[in-house]
């Protein structure tokens, strides 16, 4: 078959062969990528029931769509030839990695993850394995996880498989001699599997913890000498529990024991359960616990769990009572089941959870057929028909955020670029609505389209035709509110829902539900600790708390809530940071959610040496972010995220680090006075970003320095102690670079004020000069001006970068100066004589893959060595949505 055709498929390489026939490697020379071609053996073609039943099952899977499954292509037949047209999959498989030693924990954990993550898209689709080991896992060169061969068994044997079928095991590798392939499977089968019985998704499961057991232990769970004494240890042998690491991973170890259950009435019945605890393994337990009415639900287990089987008994138990609640609520016996699906989301199409796509970015058209969402790596606008196994882009939408509907499902309102845009569903060009910096929060209502300007402040609105936005909601200093967000129509037009957040929450547990008025622009409360309300048709409002989704009730005659707030939905997308639950209801109750996923905006601080090393900072808590080295090179600042960001102290020396600031709202963008005595940073209490000023030793509370209704910014302080450089970002994207003199009280003027989008100024260690950005060349670029005081530019600039230029930072001595081109950090001595580069820009390092574009600051070590900085979630994305349809009717009538 090498060097021959397939169609348009090349055959150049054998991969494997087994006893559902011979696997190569192929060309697609339409599509230029490169494939595996299954070829299947001639008496699949002579038997005419399984030909059509492999015919069928092959289209089912190949609906499977999942970074974590290897996709299946297509099934073809080419003059009498059938075969199989799949993802292929570089890298080794899982059990050639387990020959060479013991997994680390952390690998394990990400593994074990991966695989339980497409294990549960799978089994949505109603597609079980029934073949599951280490040998059908791919572990691929970029560390990800993906299971192979999912559902080719019942393809080939159909439902009546048993163990006397598993020498023709679908499993195809180089590695393994047919007999050993046979002895691998016997090993990984559950007991229901090995007698020959019938066969569902628990036995995936039961083979998700022999193979999570092999991990962790280094040793297979059941071997024998032959397929028959395999099979025997399956059926007879109890595991000896004590070889787990109870101590170092009592997560872990209580998923495994709830998998290896022989009864599959009493085994963990769903693999989403495995791979929600899975998130949070290695803490406490993430066992949600649903309360009863008239209080409050926790989001964590209580500390009395413990780490050992008496902690899993009380884990198991408090499940229980969720599994419980959940029957009761949703009772079989007097509704119809839920009608559920998942709608898959191919590569390049996934759900981007990275930046400002993190926040909640879907809207169902106003018939409930078509979800727009923000996917791809550039953050485009899709669209996606239910009824439609592809996304469509929509072009000319590259970083879109938070689209919603028109009220007659034509259009789009979405924010990008610091603007307001609407686009045809249909395609076309985008129309501008207004210039605005992007906020969380956009809905379209009659007429006119609702939106969050920026972090801070009240809500505002645009006629949907385009114009001057105007201020429809203000702030209430009783209630010490900094945001008005996440706005929600409601029935009617004339009132929306939002998320007021106070100044002192630590999370949008916290925050409250509020009802606007667009009458009078009056905000009262709803009610307390939630994110994110919809109304819902059922008449309720829903909202998000801690992963989950609550329901309250509420009457739309006299807009007032009853009752207590009940859960009903585990599991879904949220960000600590903003608030945003990531879901969306559509007109006849439908519901569409993104299940969660590791949250982008987990900020850990790091260190990266000039070779591109990068060490987390020692200290027993690492979240932080914006970090800045003091003069001494012995402190550092950084910003501890929440729903109101603070300033935190560490001591490089000690390893302690102490809170600084509690200014209500977030703070921001801290800085070193050149003595270390005073720090600077930007708070948004007021709505937009004002500079204050704090002892470093914090003896004195913060106050307020400069007022202004832009973003003002701090970036750099004049080794005299005489001024202060800042960014004024303004409401309409402009952005400049001011220069705030430190006398008494303190005065700010524009320094550099031009439309070439002057920014983040830094003057040299000796106070002569200021590098920034500008985009004056056309691109931006660094350049270097000599410092004559706030109101003298009469030297000309020097440009420094030769092509786009990024966040210049002076060494903290001497006279280098670095600065980012694209992924590379370059560095170029300055002669402080004359401002002019002493030589070429050399590249210090290139920022390592996994921290790519989460670099946004350098702040470089007392003595250059190496750069302080924080890494977030880079992979954050999703690829399903899933979809809930008679959701509302069945809350409704358990209401009644």
């Amino acid at each position: 078959m090498i060097g021959k055709s397939l169609a348009h498929y090349k055959i150049t390489d054998l991969l494997g062969k087994g006893g559902m026939g011979e696997v190569y490697r192929a060309r697609d020379t339409k599509l230029e990528r490169d494939v595996a071609i299954k070829v299947l053996p001639p008496e699949l073609a002579s038997d005419p029931e399984r030909s059509a039943r492999f015919d069928r099952e092959a289209r089912t899977l190949a609906s499977l769509q999942h970074p974590n499954v290897a996709s299946i292509y297509g099934f073809e037949e080419i003059e009498g030839t059938r075969f199989l047209v799949m993802e292929l999959v570089e890298g080794e498989d899982l059990s050639v990695r387990l020959e060479k030693g013991t997994l680390h924990l952390d690998e394990t954990l990400r593994i074990a993850r991966d695989i339980a993550t497409g294990m549960e898209a799978a089994h949505e689709q109603g597609i079980v394995h029934r073949d599951l080991k280490p040998a059908n896992i791919m572990l691929t060169p970029s560390g990800e996880a993906k299971i192979l061969d999912f559902g080719l068994a019942r393809a080939w044997f159909g439902e009546g498989e048993n163990a006397s079928d598993m020498e023709h095991s679908p499993t195809i590798t180089n590695a393994m001699t047919m007999a050993g392939t046979v002895l691998g499977t016997a090993a990984y089968m559950s007991p229901e599997q090995a007698r020959g019985g019938h066969v569902d998704r628990r036995a995936d499961i039961w083979a998700f913890g022999t193979i999570l057991w092999e991990m962790v232990t280094g040793k297979r769970l059941f071997q024998g000498q032959t397929v028959s004494d395999t099979l025997a240890a399956v059926l007879r042998d109890e595991p000896d529990w004590s070889q787990l690491p109870v101590e170092e991973a009592p997560q872990l170890c209580r998923i495994i024991e709830r998998c290896l259950v022989r009864d599959p009435k009493l085994r963990l019945r769903d693999i989403g359960e495995a791979r929600v605890l899975l998130q949070k393994a290695g803490g406490e337990s993430s066992l949600v616990s649903f309360t009863t009415a008239g209080s409050l639900p926790e989001t964590e287990i209580a500390k009395s769990t413990g780490s050992g089987r008496g902690g899993w008994l009380a884990a198991l138990a408090m499940t229980a009572v969720a599994l419980l609640f959940a029957i009761l609520f949703f009772s079989r016996d007097s509704n119809p089941p839920l009608s559920q699906t998942t709608l898959g989301l191919n590569g390049p199409a996934a759900i981007s959870l990275v930046g400002e796509s993190a926040w909640a970015s879907l809207s169902f058209s106003p018939d409930g057929e078509t979800i727009a969402y923000v996917g791809g790596f550039t953050g485009d606008l899709y669209v996606k028909s239910l009824n439609a196994f592809e996304s469509t882009k929509i072009a000319n939408t590259e970083g879109a955020r938070l689209p919603s509907f028109s009220p007659d499902g034509d259009w789009i309102a979405y924010a990008a670029d610091s603007k307001i845009w609407k686009v045809a569903v249909s395609g076309g060009a985008p129309t501008e609505l207004c210039a605005s910096p992007i906020g969380p929060g956009l809905a379209w209502g009659d007429g006119e389209i609702y939106f969050c300007r920026g972090m801070g402040g009240g809500l505002w609105a645009v006629p949907e035709s385009g114009g001057e936005p105007r201020q429809i909601s203000e702030l209430n200093p009783s209630r010490e509110e900094t945001s008005h967000r996440w706005p929600h129509v409601l029935p009617g037009g004339k009132h929306l829902l939002l998320t007021i957040k106070t100044a002192n929450i630590a999370t949008f547990d916290d925050a409250l539900i509020g009802l606007l008025s667009l009458e009078d622009g009056s905000v009262s409360v709803l009610a307390t600790g939630g994110s994110d309300p919809h109304y819902i048709a059922s008449g309720h409002i829903l909202y998000g708390r801690g992963y989950q989704l609550f329901t309250l009730p509420f009457d739309l005659t006299s807009l007032s809530v009853g009752g207590t707030p009940n859960p009903v939905l585990d599991n879904v997308h949220m960000s600590f940071i903003t608030g945003s639950a990531y879901y969306t209801v559509g007109a006849d109750g439908r519901l569409a959610y993104v299940p969660s996923i590791d949250d982008m905006w987990d900020f850990r601080l790091v260190w990266i040496d000039r070779a591109g090393r990068v060490e987390p900072v020692d200290f027993e808590e690492n979240r932080g972010f914006e970090g800045a080295v003091s003069p001494d090179g012995i402190q550092f600042l950084a910003c501890v995220p929440g729903a109101n960001d603070k300033i935190w102290i560490h001591d490089l020396q000690r390893k302690t680090r102490t809170r600084l600031t509690n200014t209500p709202g977030n703070d921001r963008l801290p800085m070193w006075s050149p003595d270390a005595t005073q720090v600077m940073y930007a708070n948004d209490r007021d709505g937009s970003y004002n500079l204050h000023l704090i002892p470093s030793d914090g003896s004195i509370p913060a106050k307020k320095i400069h007022t202004s209704n832009s973003y003002d910014l701090p970036t750099s302080w004049s080794p005299d102690g005489r001024h202060v450089l800042f960014d004024k970002q303004k409401q309409d994207g402009d952005i400049d670079v001011w220069v705030l003199v430190m006398s008494d009280p303190p005065k700010a003027a524009p320094y550099l004020s031009s439309a070439n989008q002057e920014s983040r100024a830094m003057f040299s260690p000796d106070g002569k000069w200021v590098a920034y950005e500008s985009a004056s060349s056309g691109d931006r670029n660094i350049f270097v001006r000599k410092w004559e005081g706030p109101e003298n530019l009469s030297a000309n600039p020097t440009r420094i970068s030769r092509s786009d230029g990024h966040r210049p930072v002076w060494s903290k001595k001497g006279n280098t100066l670095f600065y980012r081109t694209g992924n590379e950090v370059m560095e170029v001595s300055i002669d402080l004589n004359q401002g002019i580069p002493l030589g070429e820009s050399k590249k210090v390092m290139e920022i390592p893959e996994e921290l790519t574009g989460s670099v946004m600051m350098l702040s470089p070590s007392a003595e250059g060595e190496k750069f302080l900085s924080h890494s977030y979630n880079l992979r954050a994305r999703q690829h399903q949505i899933r979809i809930i349809f008679d959701w509302a009717e069945q809350l409704k009538a358990n209401s009644n």
